[in-house]
């Protein structure tokens, strides 16, 4: 994902390398070859010609990058959409989410068991936070190892 954030900075002026942009990205190209300014310039072309941000819209910059900030999450995170057809997942997911106890301020660790039933909770709840991860745990050769090693040494 490529947010572009103009600071300070005409987007157009970023897409044609004109302006004061221009002066300095021609002071930064001096001493580069035609094919290195030519893959940089379609390079800021491209970041120009997308949705992003002009810092002079706002004004004030905190809420700027507040905004920013929460809009990338939720942005990066969304649902899984493969999980809606598997018969008997919604009672299951029902029971574990009356276990969570998410009114609860504690931190939670939750063994699901099954990676589909955990997948489909976490696509139902994780809106409801602001940091949100799915993290699946698929043991290697080696760390079945250390583990046998480990409870052998105990």
């Amino acid at each position: 994902m490529v947010t572009p954030i103009f600071y300070e900075v005409d987007h157009s002026d970023v897409r044609k390398q004109t302006g004061e942009f221009g002066k300095v990205f021609e002071e930064t190209c001096k001493n580069k070859t035609d094919d290195e300014k030519q893959r940089c310039r379609k390079a800021l072309a491209d970041v120009a010609n997308m949705a992003g941000e002009d810092s002079r819209n706002w004004c004030n910059e905190a809420n700027m990058i507040e905004t920013i900030s929460n809009d990338v999450p939720n942005k990066l995170i969304t649902p899984s959409s493969d999980l809606g057809d598997f018969v008997g997942v919604e009672a299951h997911l029902e029971r574990l989410s009356s276990l969570l106890c998410l009114e609860s301020e504690e931190a939670r660790m939750v063994g699901i068991g099954k990676s589909t039933l955990g997948r489909a909770l976490f696509s139902q709840l994780s809106s409801q936070f602001p940091l949100r991860a799915f993290v699946t745990y698929k043991p290697t050769e080696k760390n079945r190892f250390y583990q046998k090693f480990y409870v052998k040494r105990t």
